[in-house]
């Protein structure tokens, strides 16, 4: 009887936790950018001036949750404040919530970030498994950097197991015929008719992150935005860069469900407002690159369910376009 009127007292403690963490986590995600660059400054402080006191942890979690939300920082800024963060932790636990917390930064710069903390024991599985999955993320988009990573942790992991894994992802092919595979997205957006700020001048005031990228058999190519943004409906921005040797036509082939409006160079040559709402649709798009850089903008409008978008170029007669490169700044 002793222990269970125990039992009846913590469970409505336990219950009382529960539902403030879950208060607090979804106040922290219903902060605008204003209220999180104040709380940023709020945590900093803390760090900076409690290096030894309770709040120091509890302020560093919350720094290095914030600061991996997307944003429209430049990532080579983020990625140095995390870098200074590193500085000020103490203690093990305190390290391992800023290298678990990087696992949100989708950038190779992250990873050359994290592969230092391979080697050494107490981080090591924090560091790894956050390197898995930011490569996993990214390897589309950033093949050659990613890659080099793999392989330096392959000569620094020894666990047979966690070799296997690195050589699977390094076996996946990176390059499917013809298909764009290097996307950022932003999103999404209530209002599916309003000119939101990725499709403005000067969107890099939007937060944009890489779309990982379907490299299976099955499905190639495919960029899955209900993975990455949910399934209800809304409005997603893609942006990609093509780099062509010459002046010369091609067309996009673009497979959706989605009413699309496609933008090149910052011009609208494709608006798409009948998409099927059960199977996906091909558009052929004619556009003319200029040589060197090419800006490649896709505005998705989706209604709801299943939100998935794959995009092929090809030369004006239907050939591979071999010497186009698809890239992201």
């Amino acid at each position: 009887m002793k222990y269970r009127a125990i039992v009846w007292i913590l469970i409505p403690i336990l219950f009382l936790l529960v539902i403030s963490a879950a208060y607090a986590e979804t106040k922290t995600k219903m902060m605008g950018t204003e209220e999180i660059q104040s709380r940023l400054d709020d945590l900093s402080v803390i760090i900076k001036t409690n290096e030894s006191s309770p709040e120091h942890l509890a302020a560093i979690k919350e720094y290095a949750q914030l600061m991996a939300r997307p944003s429209a920082r430049p990532v080579e800024i983020t990625i140095g404040k995390f870098n200074a963060l590193l500085e000020y932790t103490r203690t093990v636990e305190e390290k391992k919530a800023v290298l678990e917390n990087l696992s949100g930064l989708k950038h190779p710069y992250t990873l050359f970030l994290l592969l230092p903390f391979i080697p050494q024991e107490p981080l090591r599985d924090a560091a790894y498994e956050s390197c898995i999955h930011i490569a996993r993320q990214i390897r589309a988009a950033y093949p050659e950097a990613v890659d080099s990573i793999l392989n330096d942790m392959l000569r620094m992991v020894s666990d047979k197991k966690r070799q296997k894994a690195l050589w699977k992802i390094l076996a996946q092919p990176v390059h499917v015929k013809d298909y764009l595979l290097g996307w950022q997205v932003a999103g999404t957006y209530d209002n599916n008719d309003a000119m939101f700020p990725p499709g403005q001048p000067g969107s890099d005031a939007a937060a944009w992150h890489v779309l990982p990228v379907d490299l299976s058999a099955w499905n190639p190519g495919t960029l899955d935005l209900a993975n990455a943004l949910g399934t209800k409906a809304g409005t997603a921005y893609l942006r990609t860069w093509l780099h062509s040797p010459a002046d010369q036509n091609a067309e996009l082939v673009l497979s959706s469900k989605s009413h699309v409006t496609v933008r090149l160079n910052g011009v609208c040559i494709f608006k798409n407002d009948s998409a099927p709402r059960w199977i996906s649709r091909k558009d052929v798009i004619p556009l003319t690159l200029i040589q060197g850089e090419n800006s490649l903008m896709i505005k998705a409008v989706h209604p709801d369910g299943t939100w998935k978008i794959s995009a092929k170029l090809y030369k004006a007669d239907g050939a591979p376009l071999g010497d186009v490169s698809c890239y992201l700044k």
